[in-house]
């Protein structure tokens, strides 16, 4: 397989990530309905690593949208999303994204949101996106990248610890760059044309509890520092000294973004 598998967690660890799932996507749905009101979204919609079905609602509910199918890999957000998310315009699948379920043309639209950063192979990914999608269709990635995450005032190795971050995500198959790299891989299929880019932003200027929902690292997560030499003890300490005071700050600002790389199915 080409991905980094979520089955094996725990029923505790999906609801916590569906918890924070939900916590970012509520902070986002606004940047959602933007990607899908440029790309011209409509008709028969695939929502590709639905997770627990959030994004699928939302895309469900955009007034073009006739039906949404919300594929994921994970059975156990399926069955939440059809537990929790259900309506007369979604339909909930448990698929591979590299062998989908679906005959050739099958969508007017596709969209990924969060899936693609996890993804060994997101270009065999993107061509069974194309495959599924009609010709005149749109194919819509919204995903992240690290180097568009900002934040003031400067908090001490806080760039040691986004550089530790990418470089652990990337050992458990993770890419947290994959948002500005969407356009080239775009670019190679050759099966798609009128590509565009759009960044999109959340910030805790809109949200101010958005802030906390990032800076929350458990002391397991410290010890790991410590434990496999990443970080000193004096370096840990200033760094956690850093985030007290960033977070007690009122003027502290934290802010997020995303690429949506979207273009039109040619075959």
């Amino acid at each position: 397989m080409f991905y980094f598998d979520f089955r094996n967690k725990k029923a505790w660890e999906h609801d916590k990530q569906i918890a924070e799932l939900d916590k970012v996507i509520s902070f986002e749905d606004e940047n959602i309905k933007i990607c899908l009101s440029n790309s011209e979204m409509q008709g028969l919609c695939l929502d590709l690593g639905c997770g627990p079905g959030t994004t699928t609602e939302i895309i469900a509910n955009n007034m073009e949208t006739k039906k949404v199918f919300g594929v994921d890999y994970d059975q156990y957000f399926i069955d939440y999303a059809k537990q929790c998310r259900c309506s007369e315009k979604i339909e909930y699948v448990m698929a591979d994204c590299y062998d989908l379920p679906f005959a050739d043309d099958y969508f007017d639209c596709s969209y990924s949101r969060y899936l693609f950063q996890h993804l060994k192979r997101p270009d065999l990914a993107l061509k069974e996106m194309i495959r599924v999608t009609k010709k005149g269709g749109v194919v819509g990635i919204h995903d992240v990248d690290y180097d568009l995450v900002i934040h003031a005032p400067k908090i001490a190795y806080s760039d040691k610890i986004k550089r530790i971050n990418t470089r652990l995500k990337a050992y458990h198959g993770s890419n947290l760059h994959i948002g500005k790299e969407m356009e080239e891989i775009f670019c190679k299929t050759e099966m798609l044309k009128r590509i565009r880019v759009l960044k999109t932003f959340t910030n805790n200027m809109e949200y101010p509890e958005f802030i906390n929902l990032f800076y929350n690292a458990s002391n397991n997560d410290l010890e790991f520092l410590l434990k496999n030499k990443l970080f000193s003890e004096e370096e840990l300490k200033s760094y956690i000294a850093g985030v007290q005071n960033f977070l007690q700050s009122p003027g502290s600002f934290f802010q997020v973004g995303n690429y949506f790389t979207y273009g039109e199915v040619t075959k």
